[in-house]
């Protein structure tokens, strides 16, 4: 569990720095926090899928070997393939690559049940929210790469369509998903190992 931690608080630190964010630590503190809270949804999200499916099964591979092309059978991890397969919905369904808006209603009911989505609207909360003072606009004088500046961090939030919810109920969310994947993955576990005997 340590590198869990200790490799989103290196990665946090280094991408909150680089983008020369305000030096305040209880911003700084809260992105190294809801970073790491990320972390370990996703490996929990990791160790269901890994719980869920079997260790090893058949899987066919069109393997070329000149001259011939034959199909050879190899064994594969099915959590491979599982992990990449749910983690599209769950990003898709984050607001993140598009607006929850634009989401048909009979799938809105996704976006609740996507942990990114309250760490994607906790992170811009943490950046944009709690009171910041106007964003700096140094505008590039090359007109290839000038950008609109907007100055006020709260027409962010807008833009991104930032529910009204507290951080704090972000927090809360991510730790409840957390805690629910954690005792999933010991339920499944269980009942699998119950199975064998």
């Amino acid at each position: 569990m340590t590198s869990e931690v200790f490799f989103p608080i290196v990665y946090s630190s280094i991408v909150y720095w680089m983008t020369e964010q305000p030096a305040d630590f209880i911003r700084y503190f809260l992105f190294l926090l809801i970073s790491t809270q990320t972390s370990l949804v996703g490996q929990s999200l990791g160790l269901v899928i890994g719980a869920a499916t079997s260790l090893q099964t058949g899987a066919f591979c069109l393997c070329i070997s000149l001259p011939f092309s034959y199909p050879t059978a190899f064994e594969n991890k099915v959590a491979v393939f599982l992990g990449p397969v749910t983690g599209i919905p769950i990003l898709l369904f984050s607001g993140f690559f598009l607006s929850l808006d634009l989401i048909p209603k009979y799938l809105q009911w996704l976006s609740y049940i996507s942990f990114t989505r309250y760490s994607f609207s906790g992170a811009l909360k943490i950046i944009y929210g709690l009171n910041r003072t106007a964003l700096d606009c140094m505008r590039r004088r090359d007109k290839k790469f000038s950008y609109p500046c907007v100055s006020d961090a709260n027409v962010v939030l807008d833009v991104m369509n930032v529910d009204e919810y507290s951080l704090y109920f972000d927090f809360l969310l991510l730790c409840i998903i957390f805690v629910f994947l954690r005792f999933l993955g010991y339920f499944i576990l269980r009942w699998r190992i119950r199975g064998r005997h």
